[in-house]
């Protein structure tokens, strides 16, 4: 029933696209996508950030990050390994898993409250609507794989801790395995094994002192070396890097009030467990601002952390199973409120997913005390389905007030349901969720960014100008206005306004002064888009000399001398590009372009060879080995090239001829070359994830 009812809700998820950071961390993450297909590589994502391959959208630049989930990239490697960027088979997967997730959440709640209340709870969190951001957000697989691997590992060291287990040591090194997978998937699990010991204290008739302290010690220690590892991973690759304000508006406030805002968001999230009619992809700036005092939310919420805290301690005594799933919520949801320090986000529903898995058995003991005959066990029980007294008989409701509860329960879960069901339509594509979420984040800035930017895809421009208009009314920070300015200037470009968009990238310079790349490469952009080819080249130079670090100016400064025919310049150009970054693919594949179109095609091969090596399956570069090889008459070669292109292409999705046919090139005047691209484009500028 569990398992049904969590794949029926999320059924029609599946035909959903790419939406959100879905794009950015698989879809359009170019890096990604060529070594997901390398066979070779899976060791590689252990030793990679959450957010490695993807590009500054409004910089081209590499991105850095703090956060370090391997296992969970390495699901998205295997998937696209398996099916290409089919986005079906991404949602799917995320579908199974959460089935998976709900089966795990009854046997745990058969432990601690009993078959009939388990039952209720784990059908509660399996069709809850405030799920659906987990579970229909393909990058949600995080949280899903997260509460997989930790709830399994609190199964499996329930059983090691038991006096009468056979091979206890084996269920115990189960146990520790899947929790430190579960940190590789997401790091907010870190602190079940705080719940786990308690846990096993309060159960200590039935277990082994001496083997619950073990295995809550290796737990620990998984924990420890999961930090050291990605602190290891997180400096090697530049970072930690600071959280953006437009994200978490309570990044740098005074403790108290970090502290009295997440009061406030707390409560919010306990009002969408119960009442989830309006969701939202995002609550960040604007949306929820850093408390000014003691409010009503605040006030409310210090009010019910103080009354869950009270219950769970009073449960604990009296109705132990209660009590610890109770005591789940807090615990599980410590890393991810704010309290302790700020997160990257100031909320999300997903982050309720594991937290809610002690919340809806809690719900599911209430239930059944209200309407199932018999009590709840106090403590777990050794054969929760087995016997006369098991699930069948638990099951039926005593008495005419425990049918009024029971259709009551299927009343709610029916209406859960039918909530997720529509909540997934939502989640359709870029356009629908953020149409959707402006009606109910009413002053998120990134809403509206976000469904500025999903116009532009849909060339409805003057829809993006609108609602980037509407931004620049919440008086964004700095880096989040200079965002919104370069997409306003790309919209303006789309429409033939380069005047406007001219104007729009000189006022987000002057809020960012030399602090933003992206205003001051987009002014190269629009010079192009003029027709000022030598104004853009002068850009570029000043650009490169105001960030003497990045490579992106010098490149795209050495791709406009090569349209102006200054074929020395920009060969100087993109080589200083390259004595600055010399694994930038990008580079090495107009340098090749060039060279091959000034003949020197030995030259110009083992630029593209040594794209090769860094990207073996990037089409680009192998169109790039596929032209060489046809001047220098390897016909085989060629024709091997230009099918992996061709493959590859297919199985990604954009149409093959762009990069296999030279006829298929929009508007070659010299040799087409893969570098052709490289150049800054319109569209998804300079957008904040989450």
């Amino acid at each position: 029933m569990v398992v049904l009812a969590g794949l029926l809700v999320y059924l029609n998820a599946i035909p959903a696209d790419f939406v959100f950071d879905d794009l950015v961390l698989i879809r359009n993450n170019k890096a990604f996508l060529d070594s997901a297909l390398n066979d070779r590589e899976w060791l590689a994502w252990f030793g990679r950030h959450y957010w490695w391959g993807k590009e500054d959208l409004g910089t081209g630049e590499e991105v850095r990050a703090e956060l370090y989930r391997p296992v969970t990239i390495l699901s998205y490697a295997v998937n696209a390994q398996a099916s290409g960027l089919d986005a079906r088979v991404f949602h799917a997967v995320n579908v199974v898993l959460h089935a998976g997730v709900g089966l795990l959440v009854l046997g745990l709640g058969r432990r601690l409250v009993g078959p009939a209340a388990a039952l209720l709870g784990a059908l509660l969190f399996a069709v809850h609507p405030l799920h659906t951001e987990a579970v229909t957000g393909i990058v949600g697989r995080a949280e899903l794989l997260a509460a997989l691997f930790g709830l399994a590992s609190v199964l499996c060291a329930f059983r090691a801790a038991a006096p009468s287990a056979r091979g206890w040591a084996w269920w115990g090194g189960a146990g520790v395995g899947l929790f430190f997978l579960a940190l590789l998937s997401k790091e907010h699990v870190a602190t079940l094994p705080v719940w786990l010991a308690l846990a096993l204290a309060v159960e200590r008739e039935g277990r082994s002192p001496r083997r619950s302290i073990l295995i809550v010690a290796s737990m620990l220690a998984a924990g420890v070396v999961h930090y050291a590892i990605w602190r290891g991973v997180i400096t090697a690759w530049g970072g930690p890097v600071p959280i953006p304000e437009i994200n978490n508006p309570t990044v740098g406030v005074p403790v108290v009030v970090r502290w009295l805002t997440a009061a406030a968001v707390t409560l919010r999230y306990a009002w969408l467990f119960v009442w989830p009619a309006r969701l939202s992809p995002d609550y960040s700036y604007a949306e929820i601002l850093p408390s000014r005092g003691l409010g009503v939310a605040e006030l409310g919420g210090i009010a019910l952390i103080a009354g869950l805290v009270g219950v769970i301690v009073l449960a604990l005594r009296r109705h132990p199973g209660l009590g610890l799933a109770l005591a789940f919520v807090p615990v599980t949801f410590f890393v991810v409120s704010n309290f302790p320090f700020p997160i990257g986000a100031v909320m999300a529903e997903r982050l309720t997913y594991l937290p809610t898995v002690g919340a809806c058995l809690a719900v599911g003991w209430a239930l059944a005390r209200l309407g199932w005959r018999g009590r709840p066990p106090a403590v777990p029980p050794r054969r929760a389905s087995g016997g006369p007294g098991g699930l069948g008989a638990a099951l039926a409701p005593s008495g005419r007030w425990g049918w009024v509860v029971a259709g009551l329960c299927a009343a709610a879960l029916v209406g859960y349901a039918a909530r997720t069901v529509v909540r997934n339509l939502d989640w359709r594509d870029e356009y629908t969720l953020f149409a959707s979420a402006k009606t109910v984040s009413t002053r998120s800035f990134k809403v509206r960014l976000n469904l500025a930017s999903a116009a532009m895809s849909l060339g409805r421009p003057h829809v993006a100008v609108e609602a980037m208009e509407e931004s620049l009314e919440l008086n964004p920070p700095p880096e989040g206005t200079v965002d919104l300015l370069k997409t306003l200037a790309d919209a303006y470009l789309v429409m033939g306004r380069p005047a406007q968009a001219e104007q729009s990238l000189r006022r987000a310079i002057q809020v960012s002064g030399a602090k933003a790349l992206a205003p001051h490469l987009g002014l190269g952009e629009v010079y192009i888009a003029q027709g000022r080819d030598e104004l853009a080249a002068e850009q570029y130079r000043a650009t490169a000399a105001l960030f003497p670090d990045s490579v992106t100016p010098r490149h795209n400064l050495g791709n406009v001398l090569w349209r102006m025919g200054r074929m020395a310049e920009a060969e100087q150009a993109l080589r200083d590009t390259l004595r600055l970054k010399p694994d930038f693919v990008a580079a090495h594949l107009s340098l090749g372009g060039l060279l091959l179109q000034s003949g020197r095609i030995l030259a110009a091969r083992e630029q593209f060879e040594q794209a090769l090596r860094l990207r073996p399956n990037d089409p680009k570069v192998l169109y790039g080995m596929f032209l060489a090889a046809s001047r220098l008459g390897d016909l085989a070669a060629a024709q091997q090239y230009r099918g992996r292109a061709a493959a590859r292409l297919r199985g990604l999705g954009p149409a093959a001829e762009r990069f296999v046919d030279p006829s298929a090139r929009p508007r070659p005047p010299r040799t087409p070359a893969p570098g052709d691209a490289d150049l800054p484009r319109g569209g998804r500028g300079g957008l904040p994830v989450r």
